[in-house]
């Protein structure tokens, strides 16, 4: 045999060797990450049913709860007095009676006015479960043609009181 020919022959036996190896390592990487990403059943993780979660047609959200800001679907959606409320903010509402504690005016060169109310709604909610609602009233002043907003902040009549305490001490 030729020299050239042992040299090719070599080459290509090195290159197969090569191509075997980098296969190997990468079935090796391979399947460290699919045994990465099975729990102990063999059910895929939180992470790939994410993904699969994402391409699944998702139900048209229809707007937050008034009291708890959860998103909406059309199965768990109760509209009343112009509220949006879930299905156990409906009860808790249709059981109670409900009186504003606030009417502050708000416009459009002072909104910052309102923002505290909307922070000690949100407070209470996510601090003590206490359930509570806004709603805004809208009056055009012709005079100035500006657009002003009244913030109501509503809470059940039991705890009146104890609500319009807790509002002093924030405000």
């Amino acid at each position: 045999m030729d020299n050239s020919v042992i040299i090719i022959a070599l080459l290509v036996i090195i290159a197969i060797a090569l191509f075997l190896l980098i296969g190997v390592f990468a079935f090796i990487a391979f399947r460290k990450e699919i045994q990465k990403e099975e729990t102990q059943d063999g059910k895929l993780t939180d992470k790939i049913n994410s993904l699969l979660e994402k391409n699944k047609p998702q139900e048209k959200i229809l707007g937050l709860c008034s009291i708890c800001e959860k998103e909406l679907v059309e199965n768990d959606y109760f509209n009343v007095d112009s509220l949006h409320l879930c299905r156990d903010h409906f009860n808790l509402y249709s059981r109670h009676e409900w009186v504003a504690i606030t009417n502050e005016r708000t416009t459009s060169d002072t909104p910052e006015k309102g923002v505290y109310i909307y922070n000690f709604k949100k407070e209470t909610w996510d601090n003590d479960k206490i359930p509570t609602f806004i709603l805004c009233e809208y009056k055009i002043d012709v005079e100035s043609d500006l657009i002003e907003t009244y913030v109501q902040l509503h809470v059940q009549k039991e705890i009146e009181d104890e609500m319009r305490q807790r509002l002093k001490i924030q405000k």
